[in-house]
């Protein structure tokens, strides 16, 4: 049997279809997720509503980031041994552009977690990194330019498999159809990914680094100013490798 047809038929036993009763559930959940939020806002403990946003984001959004550093790792090192889980880890980094829109939408709830939003209470010693305009500058600036870069190495990574799929199968939607325009020969597209990912991986894994340890230290640790820690950057990133590692063992 030839490449292309082991291909296909990889193709067609491992293609997941989601049938409408699913989609509608799923849809179910996020409208009621959107309605008790919403609920939870015109309640009189309305903190309690965007410190749960918070707490979800950060570990929902950790999950995600900590997928990409496995496919960066992946890539990075060259690991064949990681290809069966490589594209589940991907996936998992699908979830970041949504996780920097909820953190900036937690710029509007930051008074009911962050003591140093009042000028009189902040330390004094920290007002120049701990103020609001600087804050969400630095935020807006560093997510800004980790969605882009991630979402280039992303597209990098996975447009041969989608060119592929499409040309043994009828794999194809508006969406997918976006990262195979003027698709080339599969070997040029292959070893023009991969050449690309090469680069820009250890470029994005030391970003990867950096935006977990200004997450950690401007979203956790400044909402007890007093508090400290070199090592709490390193400690997020850490416990969001082990925490996509956990859901990429349940989905694989």
């Amino acid at each position: 049997m030839s490449r292309d047809n082991e291909m296909k038929a990889l193709l067609e036993q491992t293609r997941f279809r989601m049938n409408d009763r699913l989609q509608k559930l799923l849809l179910g959940f996020v409208v009621i997720g959107l309605i008790g939020f919403a609920a939870g806002l015109i309640g009189s403990r309305s903190y309690l509503a965007w410190q749960a946003l918070l707490v979800n984001t950060m570990f929902f959004g950790g999950i995600a980031l900590g997928g990409l550093a496995f496919s960066l790792i992946f890539t990075i090192t060259n690991a064949k041994w990681g290809r069966p889980i490589k594209r589940l880890a991907e996936a998992l980094g699908a979830f970041i552009p949504i996780g920097a829109l909820l953190l900036c939408l937690l710029f509007f709830g930051a008074d009911h977690f962050f003591e140093w939003m009042d000028h009189d209470k902040v330390i004094h010693a920290k007002a120049g990194w701990l103020n609001f305009p600087f804050f969400i500058i630095r935020n807006v600036v560093v997510l800004g330019l980790f969605v882009a870069a991630s979402s280039y190495y992303l597209k990098t990574v996975i447009r041969p498999d989608i060119g592929l799929a499409g040309k043994l199968s009828d794999f194809g939607n508006p969406f997918a159809d976006r990262f195979v325009k003027n698709y080339g020969s599969q070997e040029e597209e292959e070893a023009g990914a991969e050449k690309r990912a090469k680069t820009i991986a250890p470029l994005l894994a030391l970003l990867f680094f950096f935006l977990c340890t200004l997450l950690a230290f401007d979203w956790m640790m400044s909402i007890d100013q007093e508090w400290f820690s070199t090592m709490f950057g390193v400690q997020y990133a850490i416990a969001n490798l082990i925490g996509a590692a956990a859901a990429l063992l349940i989905i694989a």
